[in-house]
């Protein structure tokens, strides 16, 4: 069955959309405290969300996704994963530059990539 975009699913993106962006949820960033970046990747676009911890909990400071050009499309699962975390960190610099952050992602091979001398020229 094809999915039908119609004023409910349309209220509903709106009510998401607005929850996202305004506090408690949104913060703005404490620059003496540590950054958390979330990024991820799928065979379509590149995301990634840059948040920090405050009260014990996680709040979002600013999101970023772009589509996936052809040539990156053709990449593999892990140079997708490794190119969402380039462009996340080529996005948010002006909040990471000089300070303390952690990249987080789901795709357990960038961790065995960090240690490698030898790369295939996109890694």
């Amino acid at each position: 069955k094809p999915f039908a975009w119609g004023t409910e699913e349309q209220l509903a993106f709106e009510k998401l959309r607005n929850s996202l962006v305004t506090p408690p949820v949104f913060a703005y960033p404490n620059f003496n405290e540590k950054f958390l970046l979330f990024t991820d990747a799928c065979d379509y676009g590149i995301g990634s969300v840059l948040s920090q911890m405050k009260d014990g909990h996680e709040h979002p400071i600013a999101y970023s996704s772009r589509p996936l050009t052809k040539a990156e499309s053709k990449y593999g699962t892990t140079e997708k994963e490794a190119l969402a975390v380039i462009d996340a960190i080529k996005h948010f610099r002006h909040y990471l530059l000089d300070k303390p952050f952690e990249i987080i992602s789901d795709h357990r091979p960038l961790q065995w990539l960090k240690n490698q001398k030898e790369n295939n020229g996109r890694l």
